[in-house]
């Protein structure tokens, strides 16, 4: 393998391992509130509003780690 190719991988690897770090920042876990099947709003605020949003636009605090 020469020098050049070397370098290459190397440089891949970084790469990915850079791109993987900076996807995982930001979303926070946190167990599931359970929630009353007879409101719709609240079943939303619950499961759906973290990504689509509170106004369902999709700008959500976890949309930008899809």
């Amino acid at each position: 393998m020469s020098i050049d190719n070397v370098f290459r991988i190397a440089v891949l690897v970084f790469c990915c391992a850079l791109f993987s770090a900076a996807q995982q920042e930001g979303v926070k876990h946190v167990p599931i509130q359970r929630t009353s099947a007879a409101s719709a709003q609240e079943m939303f605020t619950t499961y759906c509003a973290v990504c689509h949003g509170k106004d369902a636009k999709g700008d959500g605090p976890a949309a930008s780690a899809l």
